[in-house]
């Protein structure tokens, strides 16, 4: 198949479509920290897990970024939804710290199969002029698959309880393993194992240090907020729920506005992307700082009016955040080892989201509404380091044009 015709690149977006919406339906999402906390495990007890997976992350980041580049884009994605579907079978039957361990490193293994691939693989295919556009887009099906499954999940949880909903998300996985089979290989990379222009690792890990030398801080501690503040927000909106005496059913109404203005985030990145670099960071650094401190403080519909606003201080950065890196690797001459480049990005922002993890582990408590204050002061210093690093490069550190030997 010529993976270069206008008819390929239909077939792809439409396949990346189907297969995000089908990312989406995470049935158990709702009370994805009751279901834990269900079976024995505590706050405190919550958060090392979560710094487990990423301590796993943290290892495998490099190395399969490396084989991703050897094998080939669509393969490594095959391997990560295989691997993300057996740790959903693990949750199911998950009833005690050990399981559960085991279920966050498989899903650690499948995320570091997963980080940067997608977005490198449909870099493969589109320019940056579309790349972000076509990322919006597909967003907007994971967005509507998860939407599907907020409104699905109370009538499941009601016939099946918390297992059904997690047998639910699995069959979802399942059937997303038969999406990422059908895509088609990536243009000139149908050959990594054998193509001499895949640099050995050695190499590529030294020019990555060359890197980190120079402008990738931003997208290190910006990859690193924004997946603190998802997960802080995907666990802890329901103990913002709770907390305010509010039913649990309040969660649909919240995850589906969050998900509605989710869904014009695209629309409005595109915004964004025509305001000078140093104000799009500092809005969303100080929108961010802003957002937590908000729920933080906040209780009741006040707190759900907020909860509803997130992809205004999320999607809109993580959106604008994936290109630039892949446009820093353009310009540093790694397009053939994009995947591992990337993956050095996530890697740095791993460290950061382990640390986090374990502070939130000794001082959350049993509560976790303290969650949101970290979040917020670690906002709040990020926005003051730039503020002044902005001062001393003339407001822009994360765009280099600088190629590496």
């Amino acid at each position: 198949m010529e993976t270069d015709s206008p008819g390929t690149f239909k077939k792809v977006l439409k396949l990346l479509e189907f297969h995000a919406f089908l990312g989406g339906l995470v049935f158990y999402a709702p009370v994805a920290l009751l279901i834990r906390t269900e079976r024995g495990i505590t706050i405190p007890q919550f958060f090392i897990l979560e710094a487990i997976l990423f301590s796993s992350i943290f290892l495998g980041e490099i190395p399969a970024g490396w084989v991703t580049d050897r094998i080939g884009y669509k393969k490594s994605l095959f391997l990560a939804s295989i691997v993300l579907f057996f740790a959903r079978v693990v949750l199911i039957f998950a009833g005690n710290f050990p399981a559960f361990l085991l279920e966050a490193i498989l899903e650690g293994i499948s995320s570091c199969f997963v980080s940067g691939t997608q977005e490198a693989y449909m870099y493969s295919f589109w320019s940056k002029e579309d790349y972000t556009v076509k990322l919006g887009k597909i967003s907007n099906y994971g967005t509507a698959g998860f939407m599907l499954s907020t409104i699905s999940y109370m009538f499941l949880m009601h016939w099946f309880g918390l297992t059904g909903l997690i047998v639910a998300t699995s069959i979802a996985s399942a059937f997303a393993i038969a999406v990422v089979a059908s895509l088609p290989p990536e243009p000139h990379h149908t050959q990594h194992s054998e193509s001499a222009s895949v640099l050995p690792l050695r190499e590529v890990l030294h020019r990555v240090k060359q890197i980190l030398k120079t402008s990738s801080l931003f997208y290190i501690v910006g990859n690193s907020l924004l997946a603190i503040s998802m997960l802080v927000t995907n666990f802890f909106y329901i103990i913002k729920v709770t907390r305010a005496g509010l039913p649990e059913e309040t969660m649909t109404a919240v995850i589906l506005g969050y998900s509605f203005v989710s869904l014009l985030c695209p629309t409005i990145v595109k915004h964004f992307q025509q305001i000078h670099y140093q104000h799009t960071i500092l809005i969303y650094l100080a929108g961010g700082a802003a957002f937590f401190l908000g729920l933080f403080f906040s209780d009741g519909w006040v707190a759900v009016a907020l909860m509803i606003l997130g992809p205004l201080v999320l999607d809109i950065p993580a959106f604008l955040l994936s290109e630039l890196m892949n446009e820093n690797v353009d310009e540093r001459n790694l397009g053939d080892s994009r995947a591992t480049v990337l993956s050095v990005y996530s890697l740095g922002c791993d460290a950061l989201e382990i640390i986090f993890l374990f502070i939130s582990a000794a001082v959350s408590g049993q509560e976790g509404n303290t969650a949101f204050l970290i979040v917020a002061v670690a906002y709040m210093i990020v926005t003051i380091l730039f503020t002044l690093d902005f001062r001393k490069h003339n407001g822009e550190p994360c765009k280099s044009a600088d190629n590496i030997p």
